[in-house]
């Protein structure tokens, strides 16, 4: 996750699973190399096994990988989270004013974090991505969030 914009009226973080992306390309072309191998040794059980998970592993990576923008906007007053995957571009609008005393939370998981919205209008908090992640760069775009917050007085 990272900040992509910062301005007095907008605030911009951005989740672009690279990493999690190229996971998912390493498994597809073993697949392939797998189902390669088997169809040349004419194994044909093989060959229908590593073609169910080359597919399987498709749908799943087409499931999981998004990207994710978290938008703040004082001049239209909305807290927006953008979800775009292969195929959808999904969008989420809230009013600003709905973000509750708590608003922006690191969720934990041991040593990994997530970022998540609390809004009063929702009893749970809102994750940004189905994912926790290792690092504090989860962390720091939290403050910074909080920080542009607290400009706004």
């Amino acid at each position: 996750m990272r900040i992509i914009k910062d301005t007095d009226d907008q605030f911009v973080l951005e989740e672009k699973p690279v990493f999690l992306g190229l996971v998912f390309i390493f498994f597809l072309m073993s697949g392939a190399a797998w189902a390669v191998d088997a169809y040349k040794a004419g194994n044909h059980a093989m060959l229908a096994l590593a073609l169910l998970l080359i597919v399987g592993m498709g749908v799943f990576a087409a499931r999981v990988v998004e990207r994710i923008w978290l938008i703040f906007d004082r001049a239209k007053g909305t807290i927006e989270i953008r979800r775009r995957n292969h195929r959808d571009l999904l969008s989420e609008t809230y009013p600003l004013a709905d973000l509750a005393a708590e608003g922006i939370m690191v969720e934990r998981s041991g040593d990994m974090n997530r970022l998540a919205l609390k809004l009063s209008s929702h009893k749970r908090p809102i994750p940004m991505t189905q994912h926790y992640q290792t690092g504090n760069h989860i962390v720091r775009c939290a403050d910074a969030a909080k920080a542009w917050l607290a400009k706004a007085g």
